[in-house]
């Protein structure tokens, strides 16, 4: 599993099944992303349509949220 970097994550297309670990500590969860023109947010695979979280604070520094490829 490879942790992805914030250029990473904004090249991903929608349908991307990637796994998160929340800045907060919450995680790790997969999700599906979705890519609105480079908007780029997390999706839970049991609630369609429903925004979990912004992917655009990724990195790997502490309090950055994580995201790699499942």
């Amino acid at each position: 599993m490879g942790e992805l970097t914030q250029d990473e994550v904004n090249a991903l297309e929608t349908g991307a099944e990637v796994v998160v670990l929340w800045s907060g500590g919450n995680g790790p969860h997969k999700y599906r992303v979705v890519n609105d023109n480079g908007l780029v947010w997390a999706e839970a695979p049991h609630s369609p349509g429903y925004n979990s979280g912004f992917l655009d604070f990724v990195g790997p520094e502490k309090y950055h949220t994580k995201v790699f490829y499942p």
